[in-house]
């Protein structure tokens, strides 16, 4: 019998995740024997104690979502050109006894848009969070034809390291009232606590 690989997801929360239905699926219709579980850190500062346990145990891969996307960044050894470009990720990988962090989550999203014909060629797009996932697709975002990404936040500093780190390569501030938005993109995580968002 083949060798059981062992995969995760991290989260906090983590209940609401399809990963494990996606990729036993996946790995049904590959012919790969696997093991996946959810593992849900209590804090951002035990996600690497929790990390390194699950390595530890022959871990072989593991997805990260909210909220601890930056500190897989921080955790990996090495990192795709992704990953180094938005400091963060949502993909780690044990790879020749070395961890290797990968951020797949600006292709699957500008993939998606493709998908269901949406252009943001001459858009202006409005970004809610500034966390690692609004870090990856707006580090895609910045590589089409955009007219304006805005970035709306409760934590200013964060949308100000965004906008300090892109202002050069596109047209990228702060929400203000009164510009129209032709696409608005939800990172954050209200949708999982079923809160509404407050715009000023």
């Amino acid at each position: 019998m083949d060798e059981i690989k062992k995969f995760c997801v991290f989260g906090l929360p983590v209940s609401h995740s399809l990963s494990p239905l996606i990729h036993k699926e996946f790995a049904k219709q590959q012919g790969i024997n696997i093991q996946y579980k959810m593992i849900e850190p209590d804090t951002e500062e035990h996600f690497e104690t929790h990390a390194q346990s699950f390595f530890s145990k022959k871990g072989y891969g593991a997805n990260v979502t909210i909220p601890f996307k930056e500190k897989a960044f921080e955790f990996a050894s090495s990192h795709d050109s992704s990953a180094m470009e938005c400091e963060s990720a949502n993909t780690l990988f044990l790879i020749n006894s070395e961890i290797k962090a990968f951020n797949t989550d600006g292709l699957g999203f500008m993939n998606d848009l493709k998908n269901k014909n949406i252009s943001i060629s001459g858009k202006n797009i409005l970004i809610l969070g500034a966390g690692g996932s609004a870090r990856s697709i707006i580090n895609s975002l910045v590589k089409e034809n955009t007219t304006k990404i805005s970035i709306f936040t409760r934590t200013i500093s964060k949308a100000e390291v965004l906008i300090g780190k892109y202002q050069n390569s596109c047209d990228i501030s702060y929400f203000k009232d009164g510009i129209k938005y032709d696409l608005i993109i939800n990172t954050t995580p209200v949708s999982l606590n079923k809160t509404e968002i407050n715009f000023p």
